[in-house]
């Protein structure tokens, strides 16, 4: 894993324990650097999990209140989606959706998000 990768998956795991520990004003502040950061398609972001990325900031987003989560939720569900489009196997896309834990999250916050 390079560097940047393991930095970045080391700053989402940061940003949930702020959010957890330190309250969302703190979170919310990280998460929106996160936010600028791939909305500029910045190179930084190279290589990291963009799905994992978007989740978090629309949980902090969520959590505070903030109107931009409806946003961030879409975004998410977009990267997963797009993700599991160019995996041709059928059951293994299924797999990827289905059998990790954040996946089934995006996809239930979005379905739940639809029915309102």
């Amino acid at each position: 894993m390079d560097d940047r990768k393991h930095g970045l998956e080391s700053a989402i795991d940061a940003l949930e324990a702020q959010r957890r520990v330190l309250g969302d004003g703190v979170a919310l502040a990280h998460a929106e650097g996160l936010i600028a950061l791939t909305e500029a398609g910045d190179d930084s972001l190279e290589g990291a999990d963009e799905v994992a990325i978007r989740w978090v900031c629309h949980r902090v987003l969520a959590a505070a209140g903030d109107a931009r989560a409806d946003a961030a939720l879409a975004t998410a569900h977009a990267a997963l989606e797009a993700r599991a489009a160019v995996i041709a196997d059928l059951e293994l896309r299924e797999s990827f959706l289905e059998a990790i834990p954040e996946h089934c999250a995006i996809r239930a916050a979005w379905a739940a998000r639809r029915r309102h």
